[in-house]
C-alpha cells in the first residue's frame, strides 16, 4: 500500500473537521453547549477526543466555527439580490428562509439559542449584528425597487415576523403551518 498524498490527507483532514462540525452542531442544538461534552461529540462522530483538539483548541472555539458555518448557511440570502426583479428575488429571499428552517432546523435552534445567550458568548452579539444588519439592509433596497412607501419599517417588520416563524416552528415544528405562512409573505410582499 503506498503512502497517501497530500491531497488524499487533506480531503481526510476537511472531511474529519466536517464529520466534527455536523456533529456539534446536532448535539449543540438538542442537548445546548453546557450539557455537551467533547466525549459525547467524539463518540458520536466516531473518533477520538484527541482528534477534537487537532482541529479546535477548546469547545468554545469549535461553537464559535459551528456557529458562523450556521450563519454561513444564511449568506445564501445575500447572493439572491443579482436579478432586475425586486419582486422575484424577495420571493426567493422568502423560499429559501422557508426551506433552510425546515431542512435546518439543528441551526436555526443553535442560533436561536444562542442569540438568546449573548451575555455568555460576547462572539455571538457580534455576529448577529452584523447579520441583522445585512438582512435589513437587503430588504430595504428590496422593498425600496418594489415601491413600498416605507421600506425600512417594513423590512424591521419581515425580519420580526421571520424571528416569531422560526421561535413558533421550533416549538411546534410539524403541527405548524410552514407553507400558510410562506404563502401569507409572499402574497403581501411580492404579488
Amino acid at each position: 500500500m503506498s503512502p497517501r498524498s497530500k491531497e488524499q490527507i487533506e480531503k481526510i483532514k476537511t472531511s474529519r473537521k466536517i464529520q466534527i462540525l455536523e456533529t456539534s452542531l446536532r448535539l449543540f442544538a438538542q442537548k445546548g453547549f453546557h450539557n455537551t461534552s467533547i466525549d459525547q461529540i467524539a463518540r458520536e462522530a466516531g473518533i477520538s477526543k484527541g482528534l477534537i483538539y487537532n482541529y479546535f483548541n477548546s469547545k468554545e472555539e469549535l461553537l464559535q466555527e459551528v456557529f458562523e458555518q450556521c450563519y454561513s448557511e444564511f449568506d445564501q440570502f445575500g447572493n439572491l439580490i443579482n436579478s432586475k426583479n425586486p419582486k422575484k428575488i424577495l420571493s426567493e429571499v422568502f423560499q429559501l428562509f422557508f426551506h433552510l428552517l425546515e431542512e435546518k432546523t439543528d441551526m436555526y435552534l443553535l442560533v436561536s439559542e444562542l442569540s438568546l445567550r449573548v451575555h455568555e458568548f460576547p462572539f455571538v452579539l457580534q455576529y448577529v449584528e452584523k447579520k441583522y444588519q445585512q438582512y435589513l439592509d437587503l430588504l430595504k433596497t428590496l422593498l425600496t425597487n418594489i415601491g413600498f412607501s416605507n421600506p425600512e419599517d417594513e423590512a424591521y417588520s419581515i425580519l420580526a415576523l421571520m424571528d416569531g416563524i422560526i421561535s413558533q416552528y421550533l416549538v411546534f415544528k410539524a403541527s405548524y403551518p410552514l407553507n400558510k405562512y410562506k404563502s401569507i409573505l409572499i402574497s403581501k410582499y411580492c404579488s
